[in-house]
């Protein structure tokens, strides 16, 4: 059952959720990068996400570069990434045509150019069962042979003769995962792969410089050959880098936890981010484990209490709900709150 709360709706301050009346729960990938955008050069290719407001409300755009001949994947800064791709303007790609109703038309367009239309099935309610989900490549149609009727289509790709589908389901939490990546024969004939993977596909490109395809989505970046086999993973997980304090993405083969203070961390001032990892790399792991991004964004309970070990952290979160003018104030203030001692004490309430 989900835990509720009589809470600041996440929504009110953290961005839009699919139906205007309906507010979603916070999830970890709300605080992943969301990938629209895909580049890629001889040596390098790029990924950048699409702006999201969840930190605070405030709009953060992630990059990334894979280095082929490293083959590694790095969270970069604009400039950074500017350097190894001049010029590069981004276009998301696919994009939604209109807001105007729940089924919300995606128009994106294959690596070769052509055009795809994907209509979401929104599946919330008994009144949107009349709603399918359809598909049109080169304004031809395109069955979307998926296994479940709620499966939607969010990105495509053109492989060879193939059509690559990646999948999602749209209901009232907003986009999660349906089933993975479908391949299907042109025209949606028949099936010829079924990929599994962890989340919604936010975009499926093939490289021109490999034989390779890529896809990524909610929760990481994959390869794959035309073979359909992963030749490599990288999921997302939030890191320090230990020279400089700054919050980043790092990357694993395999799902593991990371540290949810260094997404805290992006929503502080920049003067305050080394200081600010100072602290946290002093605390117990066991006790950090006590802290997680769930409990700190689903605001607002005030009579829960955080390991003393992380009360070095209060003066950061006081000044932060301080400076702080949206509802998004009384989730610093709870997190103050929880930390403990005598000056916790005043911040245990919603702020007037």
């Amino acid at each position: 059952m989900r835990r509720t709360f009589d809470a600041v709706c996440l929504a009110a301050f953290i961005g839009a959720c699919p139906a205007p009346s309906v507010c979603a729960e916070f999830t970890d990938s709300d605080v992943l990068p969301e990938i629209g955008y895909v580049v890629f050069t001889r040596d390098v290719v790029g990924f950048v996400s699409r702006p999201n407001r969840k930190f605070g409300g405030r709009d953060l755009v992630f990059r990334f570069t894979y280095d082929r001949g490293s083959r590694k994947l790095a969270e970069v800064d604009a400039g950074q990434f500017q350097t190894r791709f001049p010029g590069s303007a981004h276009k998301y790609d696919p994009r939604v045509a209109s807001q105007g109703s729940k089924q919300h038309e995606l128009i994106g367009h294959a690596g070769n150019g052509v055009e795809y239309r994907s209509k979401l099935k929104y599946c919330g309610d008994e009144d949107d069962e009349k709603e399918r989900a359809n598909l049109t490549v080169g304004n031809k149609a395109v069955r979307i042979l998926a296994a479940n009727e709620c499966t939607s289509v969010s990105s495509l790709e053109i492989v060879g003769d193939q059509l690559w589908l990646g999948t999602v389901y749209s209901g009232e939490s907003g986009h999660s995962k349906a089933e993975g990546i479908i391949v299907e024969s042109p025209g949606g004939g028949r099936v010829i792969a079924r990929i599994p993977l962890t989340g919604w596909v936010t975009q499926v490109r093939t490289d021109p410089f490999s034989s390779e395809v890529w896809a990524v989505t909610e929760y990481g970046i994959y390869q794959f050959s035309r073979q359909f086999r992963i030749v490599s993973a990288h999921l997302y997980y939030h890191d320090f880098d230990p020279l400089t304090g700054e919050p980043r993405f790092s990357f694993s083969g395999t799902t593991i936890p990371g540290n949810p203070l260094s997404a805290v961390s992006r929503m502080l001032p920049a003067a305050e981010r080394k200081a600010f990892y100072e602290v946290a790399a002093k605390i117990p792991k066991a006790d950090l484990d006590r802290f997680t991004l769930y409990d700190f964004f689903m605001c607002c309970v005030f009579n829960r209490t955080y390991p003393a070990s992380l009360r070095p952290l209060l003066p950061f979160f006081v000044n932060a709900s301080v400076q702080e003018k949206t509802s998004f104030r009384d989730v610093w203030r709870q997190a103050a709150c929880r930390v403990g001692g005598p000056d916790a004490a005043q911040y245990c309430e919603r702020s007037k």
